[in-house]
């Protein structure tokens, strides 16, 4: 008789921190057309955002920058209203996707998510352009999700 209980074979990487990849190519394009946009600083804090996404289960769902504001500040040597700052600029751009999550218990917390592509493009190749405003965000600037996140924003 045959077995019917289904089954998954996982993999699990177990790699250290320091072997991973950024999870895109850079391209030319991004020197050559993206950085004169964002400057060096904030084109630079894009690129580190990638690298304090939780990656304990390393699957893509789970690159989740979680810090506040104060924690990633310091870890980016900049002060809290710089950092308010650079976050800005790349949600205006397009290249960062904020929502607000509530837990069972009813706590609100922020989660961002970097975008690899704007919002605006299925491609890298594009140009930048600010596709929406940092002011006219809902509720302190995120769409509330009850659920999971991951549904609603896209990485």
């Amino acid at each position: 008789m045959e077995n019917r209980n289904p089954f998954t074979i996982e993999t699990e990487d177990r790699r250290k921190r320091e072997e991973l990849t950024i999870p895109f190519d850079l391209t030319y394009h991004h020197f050559d057309s993206w950085l004169p946009v964002l400057g060096h600083d904030i084109f630079s804090f894009w690129l580190q955002l990638f690298t304090f996404a939780n990656r304990r289960d390393y699957k893509p769902e789970a690159n989740v920058v979680e810090y506040s504001y104060n924690v990633m500040a310091k870890k980016v040597g900049v002060s809290k209203g710089k950092l308010t700052n650079m976050l800005k600029v790349l949600y205006e751009y397009g290249l960062l996707e904020i929502a607000e999550v509530q837990n069972k218990y009813g706590s609100v917390r922020q989660v961002y998510r970097v975008c690899t592509v704007p919002v605006y493009s299925d491609t890298v190749f594009c140009e930048l352009q600010k596709c929406r405003l940092w002011e006219d965000r809902k509720s302190a600037g995120q769409e509330r999700n009850a659920q999971n996140p991951a549904q609603t924003v896209p990485v």
